[in-house]
């Protein structure tokens, strides 16, 4: 099998740095999923886990900070041995900034790597704005944007409000999404979302948001995030069973490559989703009549693509 998914990945991963490098912002290190730098969390489902702080003690750089970092969300947790239909899976990779709340600046910068050519080079046809009519401030920020660009309004039943797990403290998000066609029909994917955080309407910070395989899934027009992901490239995912299996082979090997069994912090919830994994890991297996050496070798594989890890060693842990 080629390695195209992985190369678009890749491309759209490294322009994502290369375009807000250019203009300052400041770049982050990611962190494991499993290292708890959000106590609100077990996993680190999002980039701003990682950077809110930066919000909460003020210390946001004038550049802007860009980071990558993986994500892992539970939504689907409780589908993993049935064939329920779910758009996305449980990893990908977030590509996102956090600036000081000039949002009309993120605007620019973001909608530059969208329709740049040096970058991912988006019709503006293509790309659609959803945004509340009630967010003034929002809807001018967004003025400046090529007409070309569809604006939707008020396409949801509610406001566009943004939490954060940051209650406590007031604070919250109103945000607009940022949309893209997928290849060969008029339906839209979300793609990223530009959020205006605040407390008690001071504006505090914009915290803009991509994923990276939705992008992967407008190009090629797949319904299903797994079949857009690295793991395509290693294990043909041609059925709603090979989109459950593909999906527990990238967590269960995700969470291998960050050695989970070692982690002490939250140590009985982590483990515990942990487990979910490998029994449906094992479930699917079974059903599809795959050998657990198969199955470590699309995990090491798919690891070595993720992650540029070839020292990686995928093991059994689903037999326990």
């Amino acid at each position: 099998m080629s390695n195209k998914y992985s190369d678009f990945l890749d491309f759209v991963e490294e322009g994502f740095l290369d375009c807000f490098g250019a203009k300052g912002y400041v770049k982050e290190k990611p962190v494991n999923i499993t290292s708890r730098v959000d106590k609100s969390v077990d996993f680190i489902g999002s980039k701003i886990s990682v950077l809110k702080d930066k919000v909460l003690d003020y210390s946001i750089s004038p550049s802007g900070h860009v980071l990558i970092q993986d994500c892992f969300r539970l939504h689907g947790r409780k589908n993993l041995q049935n064939t329920e239909w779910s758009k996305f899976g449980t990893c990908f990779r977030g590509m996102g900034t956090l600036s000081l709340p000039c949002m009309e600046e993120v605007v620019h910068d973001t909608f530059d790597y969208l329709m740049n050519p040096n970058y991912l080079a988006i019709k503006p046809e293509d790309l659609s704005i959803r945004i509340s009519s009630n967010d003034t401030d929002l809807l001018e920020a967004i003025k400046n944007v090529d007409k070309r660009v569809h604006r939707e309004l008020d396409s949801k039943s509610s406001r566009y409000v943004h939490s954060y797990g940051l209650d406590e403290q007031g604070i919250y998000g109103r945000d607009f999404n940022i949309a893209v066609r997928k290849a060969g029909t008029s339906e839209f994917l979300a793609v990223a979302a530009v959020v205006m955080m605040e407390t008690q309407g001071r504006k505090l910070a914009v915290d803009m948001g991509m994923s990276n395989i939705v992008f992967s899934m407008c190009k090629y027009g797949n319904h299903n995030s797994l079949q857009s992901c690295r793991m395509a490239d290693v294990f043909e995912i041609d059925s709603i069973e090979k989109i459950k299996l593909a999906d527990t082979m990238v967590a269960v090997a995700t969470l291998q490559n960050e050695n989970v069994e070692n982690v002490r912090s939250h140590r009985k919830a982590i483990m515990w989703n942990f487990r979910q994994y490998n029994k449906a890991l094992a479930y699917w297996k079974e059903k599809l009549h795959l050998s657990d050496e198969q199955i470590l070798e699309y995990m090491k594989r798919y690891i070595d693509l993720e992650f540029k890890n070839n020292s990686y060693q995928s093991r059994i842990t689903w037999q326990r």
